[in-house]
């Protein structure tokens, strides 16, 4: 199901916040798996090489889905 399809179905819903902040956990916790999945399959070399270390995965991950639901909450206001 994609995600407009899932919100306009919450919209039918009374507790469609309540809902739609699960929806956000857990995409947010399905994307942050995926993530360090990918990174953790890298060795040190590669890593360095982007320059992250494999104690700052999980920080820089973070920051980085934290960007994006920023820019998606603002460009869901225009």
């Amino acid at each position: 199901m994609t995600d407009s399809v899932f919100k306009a179905n919450l919209a039918h819903l009374g507790g469609a916040p309540v809902l739609g902040r699960l929806a956000a956990g857990l995409r947010r916790w399905r994307d942050r798996n995926a993530a360090l999945r990918e990174f953790e399959r890298l060795d040190d070399h590669d890593l360095r090489d982007i320059g992250v270390d494999r104690y700052g995965l999980r920080a820089l991950i973070d920051a980085r889905l934290t960007e994006r639901e920023v820019r998606e909450r603002c460009s869901d206001r225009i």
